[in-house]
């Protein structure tokens, strides 16, 4: 093989080598982030270490090779939050897709219908698969900014009050929320350690807004409403 070969050759190694260890860098220095956010605020970080299945949220069920990491638990403005990074890979014959977010849940402290709430700006089939109408709430800019979806459309109006309707448009616009059937997931793309805070505010607030609503026996404790 001629000179000018050999160095093409040895160039590609080398950038591969650089791509290797750069992943291998970036991959290291998220856990140490993630680790040292959880000592700031005072919560306690679990790895891998996932322990709650899917919940039945249907995000948790989607694709193959789901994972959960950087775990991290604890009280986030006097609600009881879990975070992780979660993963999961989409395949379409040879191809696949890995799709990364942040998710943070809480706990509802009862039993109710499950309602999504999905930010129109998200893109590809995770919006696809849902309704592109869904339930109209009423005021302009939350119908122009969110689709509703629940098998139970009265309760889905009880839930989403209007006071529930200021706290989702404080939200970050590409969060997407899951309320039922016990528990409650706050979910969008995946976080730099520095911007962690907005989506467990947003996980904090809309758990602390649900407002007491009887439906056939089922109540949102009034501990889980602001005084």
């Amino acid at each position: 093989m001629s000179g000018p070969g050999l160095v093409i050759i040895a160039s590609a190694v080398v950038l591969l080598i650089a791509v290797v260890l750069v992943a291998w860098w970036l991959q290291l220095r998220r856990p140490r982030a993630m680790r040292a956010f959880a000592t700031r605020h005072g919560l306690s970080y679990m790895g891998d270490t996932w322990v709650l299945g899917d919940c039945d949220f249907s995000l948790f069920r989607k694709g193959e090779k789901r994972s959960w990491s950087n775990v991290m638990t604890g009280q986030w403005n006097g609600v009881t939050v879990v975070y992780a990074d979660y993963s999961f890979s989409d395949r379409d014959g040879r191809s696949s897709q890995t799709y990364v977010f942040s998710a943070v849940l809480t706990d509802l402290g009862c039993a109710m219908p499950e309602v999504e709430v999905t930010a129109r700006s998200m893109v590809g089939d995770l919006a696809d698969s849902l309704s592109a109408q869904g339930l109209r709430l009423g005021p302009k800019e939350f119908d122009q900014r969110f689709v509703v979806n629940s098998d139970d459309e009265s309760f889905a109006y009880e839930l989403l009050d209007g006071r529930m309707i200021d706290v989702l448009l404080q939200c970050p616009a590409d969060l997407h929320v899951h309320f039922g059937p016990d528990r409650m997931i706050v979910w969008g793309r995946r976080r730099a350690p520095g911007d962690l805070e907005p989506i467990l505010d947003a996980a904090a607030a809309l758990s602390q807004r649900v407002p007491v609503v009887a439906r056939d026996g089922r109540r949102v404790p009034a501990a889980a409403v602001p005084r």
